[in-house]
């Protein structure tokens, strides 16, 4: 049984899944979203810095897996969290996207010792 801390959250968004995986993908879209810069563009097995100039905070973003059109999963350290993107297209204009955080436990294992 996963004890550690979740959270998850959901939504509709009325556009196609190739465009609204890439929303999350090309930083130069989702900087108008979520972060104001990015070191490049998510890929499998890549690191990626994001900031959040307005708060002066950074975080280091490893890329863990990427599933073309359907999952993004990424782990960062502040806090020690996985992150998990579900995409899952409800028909050729409207997507369902799940997002998960979840305490890493590697890292929450390792920073406890």
């Amino acid at each position: 049984m996963n004890n550690l801390p979740c959270v998850e959250t959901q939504m509709l968004i009325r556009k196609p899944v190739r465009m609204v995986f890439n929303a999350f993908i090309d930083p130069s879209i989702t900087r108008n979203f979520w972060f104001t810069k990015s070191s490049g563009k998510l890929a499998a097995g890549k690191s990626i810095t994001w900031q959040w100039e307005m708060y002066n905070v950074s975080t280091e973003v490893v890329v863990k897996e990427i599933i073309e059109d359907k999952k993004i999963i990424l782990e960062w350290d502040t806090p020690a969290t996985i992150v998990d993107f579900d995409f899952q297209a409800i028909d050729n204009e409207r997507t369902y996207v799940v997002i998960k955080t979840t305490a890493s436990i590697k890292r929450a294992t390792s920073s406890s010792l």
